[in-house]
């Protein structure tokens, strides 16, 4: 009834799919992180952390993936529970039922690392474009929050049933009483999730209002800040579907839920499943798409790949040494990345070139750091790579 496209095979195409977009994708912006180290001397840790998260959200949202991927090859995960024991459903298991909670246990322990990595991804992509001291303040505490939410989660989701791990794979009344953090928590994971989503998509849009530029510019920009959408709707979905699960207690009261018996526990669990992978990796996806455009030139996709190697080697050989140099290029309103200086001329062609960046986005905007604030200068794209050409 509305719900028949999750199934064994859309649960197996799905995962593999998404997990050969996510890494396409991470490999594509590590890509580019190398390329533009390589080219403005800018191989430093402090200044990734953003892709450095984004590679900390690749592992656990792969294994996300890959458990759903083994579940709905063994039949189990997209799979449905025959009217067998349409009375004792709460308090009966099965071996595939064993399976299936068995893949629930370990998606929930990875799903709290692969959704917290990938928030802190976007916030340090924003800390590093946005350098007013009001909005690395306000994104501190995003960061902090952040932080907390992964790893109480983590850890609750790991001793949800305190050391009575084999309590997770038993019946839903069994995990019901021993497992104290179970469906709420679950059902508070997601809502909080979706919360969070969506307050660190809006959370550089006032300042981008702030600029001093057209307000057909603003609009630009905040789209393109906007890309995160995406993952915002797919934990929306995934907090619905959730929610809609309720608990198995709720749900003695229900003949259905979201169109399906209630003692189908396969195939009501498989939608959130279904989903959480959907959301780990669309996020993931979501969070590259800003700055992996420079790829969708064809001229930059040689370069971009070539340079990956020698980056994650520089960045490697990085971690842990202090910078002295990080306290002088990062003194003005808007971080390196965004910044290019107006009003004078450079003294020479690498010195413009270490300045003068176009914008993360790979639109014309350029944002320009003059005294105590800041303005928009409009450049032609055409232009600069006239420069670079010559």
């Amino acid at each position: 009834m509305g719900y028949e496209y999750i199934n064994v095979t859309s649960c197996l195409a799905t995962g593999i799919a998404l997990t050969a977009a996510t890494v396409i994708v991470v490999s594509l912006r590590l890509g580019v992180a190398g390329h533009k180290a390589n080219r403005f001397r800018d191989a430093g840790f402090s200044k990734h952390l953003d892709d450095f998260f984004c590679l900390l959200a690749l592992l656990p949202t792969i294994g996300v993936s890959t458990v759903m991927i083994y579940g709905a090859a063994k039949g189990i995960i997209g799979g449905h529970n025959g009217p067998s024991n349409v009375e004792g459903w709460i308090n009966s298991t099965t071996p595939e039922l064993v399976i299936l909670e068995k893949c629930v246990y370990m998606i929930f322990i990875m799903q709290p690392l692969a959704i917290g990595f990938t928030k802190l991804a976007f916030l340090f992509l924003y800390r590093r474009i946005f350098t007013w001291p009001s909005f690395q303040w306000t994104s501190l505490v995003f960061v902090i929050l952040t932080v907390a939410f992964t790893i109480a989660f983590f850890i609750g989701f790991i001793f949800d049933c305190r050391l009575n791990f084999a309590a997770n794979w038993g019946s839903l009344a069994s995990i019901a009483e021993n497992c104290p953090f179970g469906f709420e928590a679950t059902i508070a994971f997601t809502v909080l999730d979706a919360f969070f989503d969506l307050c660190i998509l809006l959370l550089p849009l006032p300042w981008i209002w702030r600029l001093q530029m057209p307000t057909i510019r603003k609009i630009q920009l905040c789209g393109v800040f906007l890309l995160g959408g995406f993952a915002v709707a797919s934990a929306v979905v995934r907090m619905v579907i959730c929610i809609k699960q309720n608990t198995p207690s709720a749900a003695l009261d229900q003949q259905y839920i979201m169109g399906m018996p209630t003692y189908d526990i396969t195939g009501i669990t498989s939608h959130g499943l279904f989903w959480t992978v959907v959301e780990t990796n669309v996020a993931l996806i979501a969070c590259c798409l800003l700055k992996i455009r420079p790829v969708f030139s064809i001229s930059g996709l040689g370069s971009i790949m070539v340079s990956m190697g020698s980056f994650l080697q520089k960045v490697g050989s990085s971690m842990g040494t202090h910078n002295s140099k990080s306290a002088s290029s990062g003194s003005g309103q808007f971080s390196k990345i965004s910044v290019a200086t107006i009003g004078s001329k450079p003294n020479s062609r690498a010195n413009y070139y270490r300045s003068a960046m176009k914008d993360p986005t790979g639109s014309d905007i350029s944002l320009v750091e003059m005294g105590n604030h800041v303005q928009c200068n409009s450049r032609n794209e055409s232009s600069i790579q006239e420069e670079e050409q010559s």
